[in-house]
């Protein structure tokens, strides 16, 4: 009786740490995904290109470059994937730019194999059908 008086608060206090540990990580990847993702954006922005990311897909350049005839900026960065039809869980954040002139761009950003570096997995502007890849 008394070793389960001293073993209780033991294993409430390890699971708690347990929780805490594993909570705290998802919420930094979170913030990691969230960072990088913002980062890619201010990139697209500045120079139509960004090292971080490993390519970019056909036609996504000229259709950047339309966007930023007007100035644009950073209109949210969403962590996760579209839901079905347009996204199907690869994809760990979304970038939406849009310009002063009421146009933008979303693109689905996924995970390489080097920790630095994205994917645009997809992309469309907001007032047309999805361009995917």
């Amino acid at each position: 009786m008394n070793n389960l008086k001293v073993l209780a608060p033991v294993a409430a206090v390890v699971l708690g740490v347990a929780l805490f540990a594993i909570l705290y990580k998802r919420n930094s990847d979170a913030g990691l995904i969230s960072e990088r993702s913002r980062d890619i954006g201010q990139d697209l922005i500045s120079h139509t290109n960004s090292t971080r990311l490993a390519s970019s897909p056909l036609g996504f350049t000229a259709q950047l470059s339309a966007l930023l005839g007007s100035p644009t900026r950073i209109a949210a960065v969403l962590i996760g994937d579209e839901p079905a039809p347009l996204g199907d869980g690869t994809a760990c954040s979304r970038l939406i730019l849009t310009n002063e002139s009421a146009r933008g761009i979303q693109l689905r950003l996924g995970k390489t194999t080097d920790p630095e570096k994205f994917l645009i997995l997809g992309y469309w502007p907001l007032d047309n059908p999805p361009r995917l890849r």
